[in-house]
């Protein structure tokens, strides 16, 4: 794979670039995947973590810079009350899942101006988790298809 020559470097900065896109899916956890196979999966989920958090913080930014139009919405208290009881779960579990639903909490943390240091605790520790878990389950997923494909391959030949 050439994404081997860029190791752990590059899985920080396939998954920081791909966590960059607000909203919009990228193919970072396919990548992340099929890294795990080659290398150290543990490592892969880390790097990669923490590159999607960096990369991701681009939302709370829009959220921050965006916030003072959605001060004045009537949501906007009950999700600065929200944030304030709760901010860190909820950043740490939408962090855990695919897609955009940690995009949309980090865009509210940075409206809302939940701490930054907090909010790069909570988004990191679920990002290095969920990084991790695609790297372990993307190797054993991916060998297994190889595995498949060999067999059937030489069934056919046979």
């Amino acid at each position: 794979m050439a994404l081997g020559k860029w190791g752990y470097l590059g899985a920080f900065l396939i998954n920081g670039l791909s966590s960059a896109t607000v909203v919009l899916p990228a193919p970072g956890g396919l990548l992340i995947a099929m890294m795990g196979r080659d290398f150290n999966p543990l490592l892969v989920g880390v790097a990669a973590g923490l590159g999607g958090t960096l990369g991701g913080s681009t939302a709370y930014l829009a959220g921050a810079v965006n916030g003072r139009a959605a001060r004045e919405s009537r949501w906007f208290r009950w999700l600065d009350g929200l944030m304030t009881r709760a901010g860190g779960a909820i950043i740490f579990f939408s962090g855990l899942l695919p897609l955009f639903p940690g995009d949309f909490a980090t865009v509210i943390a940075g409206a809302v101006r939940y701490p930054f240091k907090k909010y790069l605790w909570y988004n990191g520790l679920a990002s290095v988790i969920k990084m991790g878990a695609i790297a372990y389950v993307g190797a054993d997923v991916l060998s297994r298809l190889e595995r498949l494909a060999t067999q059937w391959v030489t069934s056919l030949f046979q």
